[in-house]
């Protein structure tokens, strides 16, 4: 049996956000269960609900949005600053 590992992965473009999910879904070796999140100000509050083992962000999701900010958030709340954190970027 594979290990389950829960991956919240946040961009704010949709196309981009399914294409790293289905990455994710692909793999053989472990099984994946990826939380989506299109919406950049949601991240927080979604990452403390569901306490993923790990979150990937893009860095650029617009004006108001960046995957650096969310981290520091991240990193500020204490049920969430545990949490590995991947950057992407294109």
């Amino acid at each position: 049996m594979k290990e389950l590992i829960n991956v919240l992965i946040v961009d704010s473009n949709k196309v981009q956000l399914e294409l790293i999910k289905s990455y994710f879904e692909l793999s053989a070796m472990v099984d994946f269960n990826c939380i989506v999140v299109d919406e950049p100000a949601k991240a927080l509050e979604i990452a403390v609900n569901t306490l993923p083992d790990f979150i990937v962000l893009d860095i650029f999701m617009g004006d108001d949005h960046n995957g650096l900010d969310i981290c520091e958030s991240l990193l500020k709340n204490t049920m969430t600053h545990d949490i590995p954190v991947m950057f992407l970027t294109s």
